[in-house]
């Protein structure tokens, strides 16, 4: 069973609604975890997801997307087209990419806009830390350490608004340390500066 979810909480506690939603599977289940401002492109999304859990049961998994600071992630797109039927034309052109790319041991953790893990590995992370800002960082980061490879779906093209009107970033709790299940302890450092602005 893939369930797909958009994770939202008033108080910003993102991390708190993503482990709400990942409590409702089965044990055998995987959960998706997407933005509020992403959409698919294609039809194919769910057998894309599936297929890949096929591939490689053991592992998690990230996406393609139009507007994201992760190099690996960002497709070669007008940043600014905020049409949905010209990101419709692009993710039936990635479609046909069936590759899975291992980026787990890159420096740079992928995004948070899609993430695909299964219930097991949710709870070897220790489950999502509670937080809004780096969450998607930590859990990554968390996934990893518990032993889980992080994969990303190069053919899977979502569309990601991304403060498309210049819109700031919502105020809301930096997560700066998590531990996970095998008792590793993770930390961040704390930002103290102004959140940046998305100029692309």
């Amino acid at each position: 069973m893939i369930q797909t979810f958009i994770p939202y909480a008033d108080d910003r506690n993102f991390g708190r609604a993503c482990n709400e939603a990942m409590a409702l599977l089965p044990e055998d289940g995987w959960g998706c975890i997407l933005d509020h401002d992403v959409m698919f492109t294609t039809p194919e999304w769910h057998r894309q997801m599936s297929d890949a859990i096929r591939m490689e049961p053991d592992a998690c998994f990230a996406a393609k997307t139009n507007r994201i600071k992760c190099p690996f992630q960002r497709v070669d797109v007008d940043i600014k087209n905020h049409d949905y039927s010209y990101h419709r034309k692009v993710g039936a052109a990635l479609l046909k990419n069936p590759m899975l790319v291992d980026v787990t041991e890159n420096e740079r953790t992928p995004a948070g806009f899609f993430m695909l893990m299964s219930k097991k590995a949710w709870r070897d992370a220790g489950t999502f830390p509670e937080g809004l800002h780096y969450l998607d960082r930590m859990m990554w980061l968390a996934l990893k350490a518990s032993g889980h490879r992080i994969l990303v779906i190069e053919g899977l093209y979502l569309y990601h608004w991304h403060r498309g009107a210049g819109e700031p970033i919502q105020r809301g709790e930096w997560v700066v340390e998590h531990t996970t299940a095998n008792g590793r302890t993770l930390k961040l450092q704390k930002k103290r500066e102004e959140l940046p602005v998305y100029t692309g």
